[in-house]
């Protein structure tokens, strides 16, 4: 039965009455204020549409989702977009160019995973904890979802080509847990904007670190190991790495412009990008 004027003792009534049945149950009552049939319909279509809502909320998540952008303002974020929208936000220390390419890598195989896996995820708050376990458990099982690397090869008269080749290799702890903490950060940082309710990052189990411990060298080992600077290119890196701390890396990637009467003051560190 849909929208009706209920008689009575003294005639009809002026507003609408509406009846209707949801999940088994009958839902009845006044369309208040409706004395037309048109406003007495839009008004019941309105009370169906709140009792189905309230049929879906069976938790304060579900109330929650269904109404995320009333509550919070929060807008829908595509998983494509989100690593750029990331690392438009303000950070704490400069990252290096190498860092972000690293970030953007790790979550295009999340993505890759999601597009495979989970063709439905479009959203950030699509994404649940499950989802961001399976993910995990993955890489740890089979390392990188995607297994294509591309690669820059030499040809002849001094010309270069690209070439995709697939590798199958696994990933260690350390790396896992660093692309755990990358996605991590990446819904964290846009929380507030996408409206979430959950982390789906949050209490999802990495794996262990080993960690190691390391003495500094005592003087004894110092002498020899300057007993042994027996090639002419061992010993400037041994003495640099020595006195300044740095990674072999960096030692190896030195220019003359970051060297200024002797002393190292124009370099970046390779890994991080922070100032020395």
């Amino acid at each position: 039965m849909s929208v009706f004027l209920r008689k009575t003792s003294s005639g009809v009534t002026k507003e609408y009455h509406y009846q209707f049945m949801q999940s088994g149950k009958r839902h009845f009552g006044v369309c208040e204020g409706c004395t037309t049939e048109k406003a007495a319909k839009d008004y019941e279509a309105e009370q169906k549409r709140h009792v189905k809502n309230a049929a879906r909320e069976k938790s304060v998540v579900a109330i929650y989702e269904n109404r995320r952008k009333e509550l919070t303002g929060g807008q829908d974020i595509k998983l494509v977009d989100a690593m750029e929208l990331m690392l438009l936000k303000p950070h704490k220390r400069d990252r290096s160019q190498k860092v972000i390419d690293q970030k953007r890598s790790f979550w295009r195989d999340w993505m890759a995973f999601t597009a495979a896996t989970y063709p439905a995820l479009e959203n950030l708050h699509d994404v649940s904890r499950q989802d961001a376990e399976a993910y995990i458990a993955h890489i740890q099982r089979s390392g990188r979802f995607d297994k294509t690397i591309e690669m820059t090869v030499g040809i002849r008269g001094g010309k270069t080509r690209k070439r995709t080749i697939e590798r199958q290799y696994y990933l260690s702890n350390r790396t896992i847990v660093k692309i755990g903490q990358t996605l991590k950060e990446v819904f964290e940082r846009l929380k507030a904007d996408a409206g979430l309710i959950n982390n789906p990052f949050d209490g999802v189990v990495m794996p262990a670190q080993k960690s190691t411990s390391r003495d500094a060298f005592s003087d004894d080992d110092l002498r020899a190991i300057a007993k042994h600077m027996t090639m002419p290119y061992i010993k400037p890196i041994f003495t640099i790495g020595l006195c300044t701390g740095l990674t072999l890396g960096d030692i190896c990637l030195l220019r003359w412009d970051e060297i200024n009467d002797g002393w190292i003051d124009n370099k970046r560190r390779r890994k991080t990008g922070a100032m020395l």
